[in-house]
């Protein structure tokens, strides 16, 4: 693992966040390559620290469970040295009034990066017993867990888990790349397989069933649900499907589709599906559009093969602050879950259509070059909004922008060395004006 970057500032017991101003995304360590593809050599980097002080980074801050109407924190206590080359690669820990069903009252807590490409950031709770994440061994039936966690340089734009009852809580700190990542939610249980054709198979059954607490963070630089988005605040989804999928949104669609054998373990009875998902709002706007309200219509379809819907319970509900899909009792091989918005229709003109006018090109553009990225500036026009994006070959990369009365001013920070093509298009409301491109030499 990379080294720890540098601390906090807070005050004991509460976050002190950011201004969305000063905070902003810090580079990849080099060992995890945004682009590397289908070629990325895989790790697994395990981080068994505890936060012991307001400052420290890329730690677990703490574990808890929900007793007795309020949370009960745990203690953690001594690492396990069963990782690479016999390095420690968990930490127990107790929580005042937890048992697992197995008997053991000591969890083990999991915390590591697994790069395969994508970047996932997972955390986990079982029993410290042998398997004692399977159902038989679990944590107890029907309690709520909670895990906080914090990270130097992750950009969280996904949490998924495999919970009911799910809620992800995403703060950042007052350092850059900084954030603090809580999850919570009543552990699920999910299928185990040893051979993919148990996905697809009508009678494919899992190996055995799996039930303990889990939270993967995916990094949108390594897995854009959509470019422009990956720094709004994280979609959150949690469901009972084999491993971590990742949701896609493509034409105006977000899509989530789980895997899981359709029959559990004992061959006879249904793995019924199970699907939560939490859209803020203001990553909501991103995707869809700023004529997102509380007030918007949104389509919920489960189907296996697209236009065949699946039985289902499902809902979407839009409050000021998010948009919350929910689904369940659908069967697997392999359902696709697609939300999709439907916009209002434009109001009938009663005489003649006004056109809004296309925003002119951005005038009075400067380029300033520096190491690992440099500025831009350019003239600002009042009524109209710019997106400045930086593009490399494959990469691409959203710019950050502070705007005065007369002037955008544009920060670029930890490209790679070479010749980026800037590219700044002025908007008014959903009108695109023409798009001044210009490059950046980053030394």
């Amino acid at each position: 693992m990379a080294a720890l970057l540098a601390g906090i500032v807070q005050t004991p017991g509460r976050d002190r966040d950011a201004r969305a101003a000063d905070w902003a995304p810090v580079a990849p360590p080099a060992e995890y390559p945004v682009n590397a593809g289908p070629n990325a050599v895989r790790r697994r980097d395990f981080i068994v620290d505890v936060c012991l002080t307001p400052t420290q980074l890329d730690c677990v801050e703490s574990v808890s469970a929900f007793i007795n109407g309020s949370w009960v924190e745990g203690t953690s206590t001594n690492t396990i040295g069963n990782g690479a080359n016999g390095q420690p690669a968990n930490r127990n820990w107790t929580i005042p009034g937890i048992t697992a069903l197995d008997g053991r009252t000591e969890l083990t807590v999991t915390h590591l990066v697994n790069y395969t490409g994508n970047l996932l950031l997972q955390t986990s709770i079982a029993s410290s017993g042998t398997n004692g994440d399977r159902d038989a061994n679990s944590l107890p039936r029907d309690t709520k867990f909670r895990a906080t966690i914090r990270t130097s340089w992750v950009l969280p734009t996904h949490v998924s888990g495999k919970l009911t009852e799910a809620s992800v809580t995403v703060k950042k700190l007052s350092t850059s790349g900084a954030s603090r990542i809580t999850m919570e939610g009543t552990p699920l249980v999910y299928m185990v397989i040893s051979n993919n054709t148990s996905l697809t198979d009508p009678a494919g059954r899992g190996d055995y069933e799996v039930r303990h607490f889990s939270m993967t963070v995916s990094d949108g630089r390594f897995y854009p649900i959509k470019q422009d988005c990956i720094e709004k605040p994280a979609i959150m989804t949690s469901e009972n499907g084999y491993g971590h999928p990742l949701p896609t949104f493509t034409g105006g669609k977000l899509d989530l589709k789980i895997s899981a054998p359709h029959f559990r373990s004992n061959g006879t009875t249904e793995h019924l599906g199970i699907y939560e998902a939490n859209v803020p709002m203001e990553m909501a706007k991103c995707l869809w559009g700023d004529t997102v309200t509380k007030s918007s219509s949104f389509k919920i379809e489960v189907f296996e093969t697209e236009g065949t819907a699946k039985t289902s319970t499902s809902s979407v509900s839009v409050t000021d602050d998010a948009v919350v899909i929910r689904a369940s009792g659908f069967t697997f091989s392999t359902p696709t879950v697609r939300v999709s918005y439907s916009a209002p229709a434009a109001p009938p003109s009663s005489s003649s259509t006004s056109t809004i006018p296309a925003p002119g090109k951005p005038a009075a553009v400067k380029v300033v070059a520096g190491k690992s990225g440099g500025s831009i500036s350019f003239a600002r026009v009042e009524g109209v909004t710019y997106s400045v994006v930086a593009t490399k070959g494959s990469a691409r990369k959203t710019i950050r922008c502070a705007q005065s009365s007369i002037k955008v001013t544009c920060k670029a920070t930890a490209l790679s060395r070479g010749r980026w093509k800037i590219t700044i298009t002025p908007r008014i409301g959903s009108t695109t004006g023409v798009a001044r491109t210009t490059q950046l030499n980053v030394k």
